[in-house]
């Protein structure tokens, strides 16, 4: 997958990669014990954050095994 972003794919495919990549990181992280607005602030987006690492995972910047 980390050259899944530069064969120039259907954005289709490479939307399902990064939700296939979001899934794994959702299931597999532990969820911090903070109450998001007393630790992180109003503006923390759990979904957002894991989609971030998502795409750099799809595009090969950092691996996850």
């Amino acid at each position: 997958m980390s050259s899944i972003l530069s064969k120039s794919l259907p954005w289709d495919k490479v939307e399902k990669a990064i939700l296939k990549e979001q899934k794994w990181l959702k299931d597999n992280l532990v969820p911090s014990p903070y109450k998001k607005d007393d630790f992180y602030g109003p503006d923390y987006c759990e979904d957002c954050i894991l989609r971030r690492i998502a795409i750099l995972i799809v595009s090969g910047k950092i691996k996850a095994k």
